[in-house]
């Protein structure tokens, strides 16, 4: 990774523009307000493609400016949606945003900072982050909790650099579903973290972190380098990469011209690694093994409602191959010509149209490998792997305001994301970088959301999926941290195969919006999963507070 460090010594010697931080996937509030943006415009926006998060803050602003005359805010819920993305972009719309009252400055001089110092040099927006909450299981009498504290900081240094940083120490206790997976003997690690200790009886203590610099080079070119997630798609689900991993080292470059939006993203992953439950409190201790992602990603706007991604995608372990630095080739050309495969390769394509006023149609295709011939037989061979996502959204559904609804269809076959070497499956600390459920399953995902006047908000989701599980001693092609050399059979392969589970997920989540990302949380949920000879169900309701942060929902 030496090499990507003098990369980025000489784009800082470069002249620098305004730079901008982005706006995290945790939000996932302001992330849905702009995509609803741009369904009631009925057009697609140049500066925003919904395909790559997480989004560009002034990108968000300048959106937000430029419709604010628009007639698309007919109603005081689409002014309310408009304003917090006004006030949670505050460092780009500063005029519209202050506090009527001030008492003490710097602090709260902005509706949605709590500490912000604006210089001619320097920028710094600073704000406590705080998650307390606790939930009971209905049929056990143990007592669910979330205790998280931290801050989160963003900012500018003079014209050449943006800044963000984001920690906090937690302590949890997951309901049951959540914990077998978490202490598990195949994952013992934390969706959306990496390492934890335990903590108490069956609880989790982690310290989460996430930052990066960020600077343009030349006038539409944006450079990013630290830790945090991406996420690659229009859906709920991400079947090329999304957030159900931890944060990963990274340096991203981000290209906008004319229709295009162009994405080349290297990353440095962790290797699975074997873990017995019977050490937790000490199994994260000593050096993890490396290996490295790289990716790039073609976003082009054809027409105001059609958009088209194509994408390339590599996993290789030991040292990051300088080949791939190359921000314009195709990996699999590199390969060919330097005589063999060097990692994992998977390519594919995404896509978004807008039929018609506040309606969205996506999906997504990815390729891990195929044989033409065996498409055409039909016979179930193993190296047809590949997967699809079919969704769709509408918003003001029946013409009711702030009623949208989202309906999404994902399949994997089984033994996609994995690769003869283990190194190289497409994985990253023990988790799966794209579908949490890995591979080997078709799903049924829901969403509904309603909000009303008085900040109140309700999401009710559901998921359904069919999957085929792996027992400890086969692998039937649905857990990717497998070697595929050791698949149970060639050919009749299908999705379901193995241990056939029945997976069922609903929850109810009631938030009032108390303050400027300042959330009172109300949740009942319900996860059932089913074989032929067995049934274990979690219920559970819970009550919290949070500020500046998301909630932790294990949707799988």
């Amino acid at each position: 990774m030496r090499i990507i460090f003098y990369i980025i010594l000489v784009f800082l010697s470069l002249p620098m523009l305004a730079q901008s931080t982005f706006m995290p996937l945790y939000n996932i509030d302001g992330n849905h307000f702009v995509t609803r943006l741009e369904m009631k415009a009925d057009s697609l926006f140049h500066n925003l493609h919904s395909s790559q998060r997480p989004y560009n803050r002034k990108a968000i602003a300048e959106t937000v400016d430029a419709l604010e005359l628009e007639p698309l805010f007919f109603n005081r819920m689409d002014r309310r949606q408009h304003a917090y993305l006004a006030k949670d972009n505050s460092e780009w719309n500063l005029s519209r945003v202050k506090s009527k009252r001030v008492l003490f400055k710097p602090f709260y001089q902005y509706k949605s900072d709590f500490l912000f110092i604006d210089q001619a040099d320097f920028k710094l927006k600073l704000n406590p982050v705080l998650h307390f909450e606790v939930m009971k299981e209905l049929d056990d009498s143990t007592t669910l909790f979330i205790n998280t504290r931290g801050i989160e900081a963003r900012g500018q240094i003079g014209k050449k650099l943006g800044f963000y940083s984001y920690l906090s120490e937690n302590q949890a206790r997951f309901p049951t579903y959540s914990r077998n997976y978490i202490l598990g003997n195949r994952h013992l690690t934390l969706p959306g973290e990496n390492r934890f200790n335990a903590f108490r009886d069956s609880g989790v203590d982690y310290f989460s972190a996430a930052g990066y610099i960020s600077f343009p080079v030349l006038d539409k070119v944006n450079i990013q380098f630290g830790h945090d997630h991406h996420f690659f798609g229009n859906g709920f689900r991400s079947l090329i990469l999304s957030n159900f991993a931890g944060n990963y080292l990274f340096l991203k470059a981000q290209t906008n011209v004319w229709i295009f939006q162009y994405t080349n993203l290297f990353a440095q992953m962790i290797t699975q690694f074997e873990s017995t439950i019977g050490n937790v409190s000490g199994y994260a201790d000593g050096q993890r093994g490396r290996k490295y992602m790289a990716l790039h990603h073609l976003s082009m706007n054809i027409g105001k409602k059609f958009n088209l991604g194509i994408f390339e995608a590599v996993m290789s372990g030991g040292d990051l191959d300088i080949q791939y630095l190359n921000p314009i080739i195709f990996y699999r050309a590199i390969e060919t010509q330097t005589g063999g495969s060097l990692g994992n390769v998977i390519i594919g394509a995404d896509f978004k149209y807008l039929p018609f006023k506040k309606w969205t149609v996506y999906g997504q295709l990815v390729l891990d490998e195929w044989s033409f011939e065996s498409i055409r037989s039909l016979n179930g061979d193993w190296k047809n792997k590949n997967g699809f996502q079919l969704g769709i959204k509408t918003i003001d559904f029946l013409k009711v305001p702030s009623l949208d609804l989202q309906v999404e269809y994902n399949q994997v076959r089984p033994y996609t994301y994995t690769h003869s070497d283990t190194i190289a499956n497409f994985t990253h600390y023990n988790q799966a970088l794209a579908h949490p459920l890995g591979a080997n399953f078709r799903e049924v995902i829901s969403i509904i959301r309603y909000d009303l006047k008085q900040n109140i908000g309700f999401k009710l989701k559901g998921m359904y999926a069919q999957t085929g599980m792996d027992s400890d001693t086969s692998n039937w092609g649905g857990n990717i941290l497998l070697d595929y050399n050791n698949r149970e059979q060639d050919l009749d392969n299908k999705i379901g195969q193995g241990i056939a589970t029945d997976i069922l997920y609903g929850s109810l989540t009631v938030s009032w919006q108390w303050g400027h990302n300042l959330f009172l949380d109300g949740i009942y949920a319900l996860r059932q999963a089913s074989t032929e000879s067995s049934s274990t169900t979690t219920q559970y309701i819970g009550i919290g507070v949070r500020l500046n942060t998301g909630r932790k929902e294990h949707i799988f």
